[in-house]
């Protein structure tokens, strides 16, 4: 009996429902890279200001000289900077795939745009390593970023809703490469930024503080 019925025919639901706990899963990891990011900068934040309103360091800080003190807050914010970028680009790259999936499950066949379009050329290997490790750059996508046989693979998602879902990540691929202002890149600026700007209030507390001599 079950041998000759058709294994098709809940096969809508059931994509759209593999569809909707995708979307689901890539918000929430979007949400959580947003909140971790924005906590990573907040210590980073009260670690250096804290530094810099201290009225009198430790007698074992002060008897440090200057470039001994400047290179250990450069490692220290190499670890705050470096936490920072990486959970704000993968925040990045979860806002492309959540929309995605989004243009995918509704099948927002009416947004206009070209096939020829949606090849995405990856970004230099220098471009790369600044928008890892330094300050966002725009469009600066890996060949591994948000590849499509990673994310579908195990969704079992039948060919026309894959084909619509590649069609939608390549659209907000190359959307990625050529807005400024798209999925919070300014707000990415911003805090990149301001954690460039803890490391230059430390360095100006030590040659405040911090006699030149050895």
């Amino acid at each position: 009996m079950n041998a000759s019925m058709p294994q098709v025919s809940t096969s809508e639901p059931v994509q759209s429902e593999r569809l909707e706990a995708l979307l689901g899963f890539y918000g929430q990891y979007h949400n959580h890279k947003e909140q971790m990011a924005f906590s990573v900068f907040g210590l980073e934040g009260a670690f250096f200001v804290g530094l810099f309103l201290l009225g009198n360091w430790p007698q074992t800080i002060e008897s440090m000289n200057r470039i001994t003190l400047s290179w250990i807050f450069v490692l220290v914010w190499v670890l705050f900077h470096l936490a920072l970028r990486y959970q704000l680009r993968n925040r990045r790259l979860a806002a492309i795939m959540v929309a995605a999936y989004y243009d995918a499950l509704t099948q927002k066949s009416d947004l206009v745009f070209e096939r020829s379009r949606h090849t995405v050329v990856a970004a230099s290997k220098i471009a790369q390593f600044a928008d890892l490790w330094l300050l966002p750059v725009r469009g600066a996508l890996r060949p591994s970023d948000v590849e499509l046989a990673e994310l579908v693979d195990g969704a079992k998602i039948r060919p026309a809703t894959l084909s619509s879902y590649q069609y939608h990540l390549l659209k907000h691929k190359n959307l990625a490469a050529k807005s400024w202002t798209s999925y919070a890149l300014p707000i990415e600026w911003i805090t990149s930024l301001g954690s460039i700007v803890l490391l230059a209030i430390a360095l100006l507390r030590v040659l405040q503080s911090v006699p030149k001599s050895l």
